[in-house]
C-alpha cells in the first residue's frame, strides 16, 4: 500500500532546500561533503530534550520519556551513512514522538565506520537492544531509524523474531547503489552524491559483500514484520524503497512528493510534525 502525500511545502522548508540547491551549485559539494570530513563524537543533548544519558556495553545511550506505565518501548537507530554521528536534530524528532505516544524511547549511539566494521556493528548493536529489553522488561519492542539507521534496524530485526513492528524513514535498503533509476534522481538529492554513498558503504561493509542481506537488507525477506516507511520521491534512495515495497507487499509506504533524503529530520516544522503524526496514529490505534 502506497499512501501519497502531496501537500505544499513549508516556508521553511522551502527556503533550506533552495539554500541547499544554491550551495550546491556554487560549490560542486554536498551537505555530505561539509561534515563528513569533522571530528564525529556523540552529541550531549540539551537540557530541554530531558533525556537521561547511560552507557550500555560500551555505547551512549538516551532514554527520553518518564517511565511511562505502557507495556511497550521504541528503539531507535539514527542516520548518517554509518559514518556520521546522530544530531540534535534526531534528538528532537525521538523527543516529540516520545512525548506525543507517551512510550519510552531509547536512542543507540552505535558505532560508526570506519574504525567500526558492519560485523561489529551489528553484534554490538544487538548486545545494546538485549540489555534495554532485559532492563526494561517491556513486552512489545518497537524499532525506529532513519537512512542507515533503518537500514541497521532492519538487518537487527531480522536477528530478533520478537521484533515485529519498524518504523523507517528514508530507509537505505542497499548498499550497493546499483539500481539504474537512481541516476535519474541524483542531480535532485541535495545531501549526498551517489560516489559519496558508495564510499561509505565501503568504509561499513568489512568482510560482507556490498550485496550481502546483513548490509542490503532489501535482498531479504521481511514478510512476517509490519513495516512502515517515509520517504520523499526526490530521495536518491527513493527508486530503492519502491523495490523493497514491490518485494514486500505488506509495506505501508508513505510518499511525500518533491521532499528529499531524511527531509522530516531538517529542522522542526510541518514536514516532521506530519510524520510524527501519522507514526502516532498507528501506534495509538493500537490501544483502542
Amino acid at each position: 500500500m502506497i499512501v501519497e502525500h502531496r501537500n505544499k511545502n513549508s516556508f521553511g522548508m522551502s527556503l533550506f532546500l533552495s539554500l541547499l540547491s544554491l550551495i550546491k551549485r556554487i560549490n560542486k559539494r554536498s551537505l555530505l561533503s561539509f561534515v563528513v570530513k569533522k571530528r564525529q563524537e556523540f552529541i550531549k543533548p540539551k537540557k530541554k530534550h530531558k533525556a537521561n544519558t547511560f552507557i550500555i556495553e560500551g555505547i551512549n545511550v538516551l532514554k527520553f520519556g518518564t517511565n511511562s506505565k505502557e507495556k511497550k518501548i521504541i528503539i531507535y537507530f539514527h542516520g548518517g551513512g554509518y559514518v556520521l554521528k546522530g544530531t540534535r536534530r534526531h534528538y528532537n524528532f525521538i523527543m516529540n514522538l516520545s512525548k506525543l505516544v507517551g512510550i519510552d524511547s531509547y536512542y543507540v549511539d552505535y558505532p560508526i565506520a570506519p574504525d567500526n566494521k558492519a560485523k561489529s556493528v551489528i553484534k554490538q548493536s544487538l548486545l545494546v537492544v538485549e540489555k534495554i529489553e532485559e532492563m526494561t522488561k517491556a513486552k512489545e519492542v518497537i524499532f525506529l531509524g532513519d537512512s542507515a539507521g533503518a537500514n541497521l534496524a532492519l538487518v537487527l530485526s531480522k536477528h530478533k523474531e520478537n521484533i515485529k513492528k519498524l518504523f523507517l524513514m528514508s530507509p537505505w535498503l542497499d548498499l550497493t547503489m546499483t539500481n539504474p533509476d537512481i541516476v535519474d534522481l541524483e542531480e535532485k538529492e541535495l545531501m549526498f552524491t551517489k560516489e559519496e554513498l558508495l564510499s561509505a558503504a565501503r568504509d561499513y561493509q568489512g568482510s560482507y559483500d556490498l550485496s550481502d542481506g546483513q548490509i542490503s537488507p532489501i535482498n531479504e525477506d521481511f514478510g512476517d514484520k509490519s513495516i512502515f516507511i517515509f520517504a520523499g520521491t526526490d530521495d536518491i534512495l527513493y527508486p530503492d524503497v519502491l523495490r523493497f515495497h514491490h518485494k514486500n507487499p505488506g509495506i505501508i509506504l508513505h510518499s511525500y512528493y518533491k521532499l528529499p533524503h531524511d527531509f522530516m529530520f531538517i529542522f522542526q516544522g510541518k514536514e516532521q510534525n506530519r510524520v510524527i503524526e501519522q507514526i502516532a496514529k498507528y501506534l495509538q490505534l493500537e490501544r483502542n
